[in-house]
């Protein structure tokens, strides 16, 4: 009789303890501060983890610049971290991705902007330390436009870009962006497209938009 009700107590203590599970779970998917890569909106690219030596090659070949240029874009590899003595200490730990968002400026024309982040890494959640750089891809089936403006851009959080687009397209013209951007988490900075030779205006680029990924 014993053993009977000692086993049912253990039924009993299992099952209350795999009712609970599930709550705590969900508390922890709230953190404003994380991203979960499996809920993307439609418009939004995100690639797999890259090292650093990735990142600058993928630039390198996105503004078809080279190595050594992106390497000054992207910055240095090496972060330095204080000791518990007060020594500094340099590490290479930092993981990058790029995050592609398309926005539409026709409906025949939806180029899309690129930020080059470098980010922290932690199971299926992720988050954005700083944003690097921020390009466009003036790219969409076939198409492409030269593009005169700027590019506001505002890393809210460690999930959250938002940008805004204030320019022209044109059918003709040299688009040149000079250096990089640093954005850290809070922090916003606007990047000039300046455009040259331009001729047979395509379309207004008025676009705000802010994403989660």
């Amino acid at each position: 009789m014993k053993k009977f009700i000692f086993i049912i107590t253990l039924i009993i203590a299992f099952t209350f303890m795999f009712s609970i599970a599930p709550t705590y779970a969900s508390n922890k998917v709230l953190n404003p501060q994380t991203i979960n890569i499996n809920n993307l909106s439609t418009d939004t690219v995100i690639s797999d983890v890259m090292t650093y030596d990735e990142i600058v090659k993928q630039l390198a070949i996105d503004k078809n610049i080279s190595i050594a240029e992106a390497q000054k874009i992207i910055g240095s590899p090496i972060t330095t971290i204080m000791s518990k003595d007060g020594y500094p200490i340099k590490i290479m730990a930092d993981t990058y991705r790029t995050i592609t968002n398309q926005f539409t400026v026709t409906s025949e024309y939806k180029p899309s902007m690129r930020f080059y982040c470098r980010t922290s890494e932690g199971g299926s959640f992720h988050g954005i330390i700083e944003i690097l750089n921020v390009d466009m891809s003036r790219s969409y089936q076939g198409r492409s436009y030269a593009f005169g403006g700027s590019v506001y851009t505002n890393l809210e959080n460690a999930n959250t870009i938002y940008y805004s687009i204030d320019g022209d397209f044109y059918e003709h013209g040299t688009t040149t962006v000079s250096g990089g951007v640093k954005i850290g988490i809070g922090d916003s900075a606007t990047i000039n497209f300046e455009l040259s030779n331009a001729s047979n205006w395509y379309a207004i680029a008025d676009v705000a938009k802010r994403f989660t990924w």
